[in-house]
């Protein structure tokens, strides 16, 4: 559904004596705005995932058109897929570990862009996952390094706020990890699966 902004435009005509309104033509669609896609690690025996991108035009009235195509580098299958508008959800192709190049085309009424993309999906490992025994041994106040040691990895960088600090581990099974906080770099708070501990 479009929608279109019109103004008028009131223009002083001196050599008339009075107000000329004017309505301009229908304002021109912005450009398209391609997002970042974002690749997502793939569980032993299984496979990740890459979402869309989530495609706008930067006049926010104007709906897009999107073609992405998404190709496996490493055994060249190609997939396709079309949608107009910014509903890119429910398209979050699950795909084997591996690299691939995304092409996004994004149409804003008569202007189109390109972006390409070059998305990893890494493979989980024991080493890069946290346990549900890691993280039973982990206990308020330890250290970073001691969480480190125990699990293996440093896990990722999340939110900072103030003296608190929370660190991201991803668990073995797709989509799910585990959230620890720190208060003066120390364990004050952790969870698995968004479970309080």
């Amino acid at each position: 559904m479009r929608s279109r902004l019109v103004a008028l435009l009131a223009v002083p005509a001196l050599a008339l004596g009075g107000t000329l309104l004017v309505v301009p033509e229908a304002a021109a669609a912005g450009h398209p705005i391609i997002r970042t896609v974002r690749a997502f690690a793939a569980p032993a025996g299984e496979k990740g995932g890459i979402t869309a991108p989530w495609v706008s035009c930067s006049d926010y009235t104007t709906d897009p058109t999107v073609r992405w195509r998404l190709t496996n580098l490493d055994t060249g299958t190609t997939r396709r897929w079309h949608w107009s508008g910014d509903d890119h959800r429910s398209r979050f192709p699950r795909v084997p570990a591996g690299h691939y190049r995304s092409r996004t085309v994004a149409t804003c009424d008569t202007t189109r862009r390109t972006r390409t993309q070059w998305p990893v999906v890494q493979q989980k490992t024991r080493r890069t996952t946290i346990s549900r025994v890691e993280f039973d041994r982990i206990r308020r106040g330890m250290t970073r390094g001691q969480v480190t040691r125990i699990v293996g990895y440093p896990g990722s960088s999340g939110t900072r706020a103030g003296a608190m600090a929370w660190r991201y581990y991803d668990q073995m099974a797709f989509l799910k990890q585990s959230e620890i906080r720190f208060r003066h770099d120390r364990v004050d708070a952790k969870w698995w699966n968004g479970e309080g501990d």
